[in-house]
């Protein structure tokens, strides 16, 4: 006779002063192969997910690609519905070493996407050859992954990661560092801001005398656009001019510990310049402080609030005339109007991805056992910290976050060791090289709406051999069941009035039941005798 023991579903829950939960997996995609690297992720109108990268072999859902020539870093760029399925993958660059780094969609679902690349680089039909060895591109694809154009970016200077901006009327901004020459048009300066339109002509190139560059952070989130304004974050270590005001860096001491001698020396301070879609200079936030300090990401709400955060050594920092204590990291709001409200210290991680949605600001980061998703409210307090990954030989890296119209929240990163996020898994070897995922999160306040629906759903046996049970206690409207296996692939399905599920025809292993609800789904890992 068989023992049947019921398992209760729940979810994670952190009791504050609110009900709280976690962010779930939607789903997981990877590459069947490596070596490739995810740069750069969006999501269009229609709710579609849009990755760049490069790779030597990248295979998705059984697409593959190789690079050409082979053994060469080439770009790559792919695309799923809002239901994880792949749409395309294609070659986006071939020849020589090439990457993409910073990617915009525009309101026609077209792909903006900015990168560099060595000696040549053959794309839409065209070669670029780069007499300095390095060169750097932008280009623009439309949403069926067809190459509208393409833009040599001959530059003299530090290379960054070409931040792309994309403004109401679909016009394009880059952001280049030092002497940059396109379509014959040179400007020179610490960076340099290229506006398109959307056929590509250039309507104007500024130079501003903030450094963008900063070799720990990614100036694809310390760069973004509020509206009509542009918000460049970046720094300063001599006396520059922004907006009509003049800006002096501290100069700190330092002594020798062999010779005894005193140095002084200019503080790299950080400057957020504020822009409007001319070009011209509006204002800026100066945050100062002695000692290493680095800004890590700008985000907007839909309210046009602005929130920085940063990274600091020294006990304080000035941030807009506001001294912070503590050290580590800190998360500062600003009005609309450029006004400092508040600033939270927080906690200390290199955040390399960052968005904001209509309820919260999500930051991906990278500590030496997990990947992390912190979350925080408006008020730059933290709302809840998802830890994704394994205890693995290897790490996983987040490179970037995109939102979804509905609010949920897209990651993009590269893996070695197997990766698990929730109940699915993508498959990896300690052995293996890098590879490409993605995954798709509801949105926070979506799963704090879940929680009284999973409590609600019993499901039992498990282990099971043949019949698995869904005891629904409250009625709860269920749209569809699905068995996964580990990679997330349906391999069977029920129908939503189906509460006694034959599993006696799948092989045995462990395998994931998804349960599809009225306000979105629950998982289980469920194991096949």
């Amino acid at each position: 006779m068989k023992t049947i023991t019921k398992l209760i579903i729940g979810v994670s829950i952190i009791f504050s002063n609110n009900l709280k939960a976690q962010l779930n997996c939607e789903w997981l995609d990877y590459s069947l192969t490596d070596a490739s690297y995810l740069t750069g992720i969006g999501v269009d109108n229609e709710g579609n997910s849009i990755a760049i990268g490069y790779f030597k072999e990248i295979n998705i859902q059984n697409v593959n690609l190789t690079s050409n020539p082979y053994g060469a870093f080439n770009s790559f760029v792919c695309k799923w519905d809002p239901q994880g399925n792949l749409l395309w993958l294609k070659h986006a660059g071939k020849g020589n070493q090439n990457r993409p780094e910073s990617i915009k969609i525009d309101s026609e679902n077209n792909i903006i996407f900015s990168g560099e690349f060595s000696y040549n680089m053959m794309v839409c039909d065209t070669t670029f050859i780069e007499d300095n060895n390095v060169g750097e591109f932008i280009m623009k694809i439309d949403k069926d992954g067809n190459c509208l154009w393409a833009k040599h970016v001959d530059f003299i200077g530090t290379f960054g990661s070409l931040p792309v901006l994309i403004d109401n009327e679909d016009n394009i901004y880059l952001l280049t560092i030092g002497h940059t020459v396109i379509d014959g048009i040179t400007c020179d300066g610490e960076t340099v801001i290229t506006k398109f339109n959307k056929q590509g002509q250039i309507l104007w190139m500024r130079s501003i005398s903030i450094d963008i560059y900063n070799y720990s952070t990614n100036s694809a989130i310390t760069v973004v656009l509020n509206s009509d304004k542009l918000l460049i974050g970046g720094y300063y270590k001599d006396t520059v001019s922004f907006a009509g005001n003049t800006f002096i860096p501290d100069i700190e001491m330092s002594i020798n510990p062999y010779t005894g001698d005193t140095l002084f020396f200019s503080s790299r301070e950080v400057l957020i310049g504020i822009m409007d879609t001319a070009g011209y200079e509006i204002a800026a936030i100066n945050i100062t402080s002695v000692g290493n300090h680095t800004i890590e990401a700008i985000t907007v709400n839909n309210s046009e609030e602005i929130f920085i955060s940063g990274k600091y050594t020294a006990d304080t920092i000035n941030i807009a005339g506001n001294i912070v204590t503590g050290g580590g990291s800190y998360l500062s709001k600003f009005s609309s109007y450029f006004n400092y409200v508040k600033a939270n210290n927080i906690e200390s991680v290199d955040i390399c991805g960052a968005t904001a949605t209509n309820n919260f600001i999500y930051y991906a980061s990278q500590n030496i056992d997990y990947m992390l998703i912190n979350t925080y409210d408006f008020n730059c307090n933290l709302i809840s910290t998802k830890l994704i990954g394994n205890v693995n030989l290897q790490p996983e890296y987040p490179t970037s976050l995109a939102k979804f119209p509905n609010d949920d929240i897209l990651l993009g990163g590269h893996y070695i060791d197997e990766l698990e996020i929730d109940s699915l898994i993508a498959a990896g070897s300690p052995h293996s090289q890098y590879k490409i995922f993605s995954c798709r999160f509801s949105d926070l306040s979506t799963g704090i709406n879940k929680i009284m629906v999973n409590n609600n759903l019993d499901l039992y046996p498990n282990p099971t051999s043949d019949i698995f049970i869904i005891e629904n206690k409250e009625n709860i409207e269920i749209n569809a069941i699905e068995i996964l296996n580990l990679n997330g692939k349906v391999v069977k399905q029920f129908s939503s009035t189906n509460t006694q599920l034959d599993l006696s025809d799948i092989v045995s292993g462990l395998y994931i039941v998804k349960i599809k609800h009225k306000t979105g789904h629950l998982t289980k890992k469920i194991i096949i005798q």
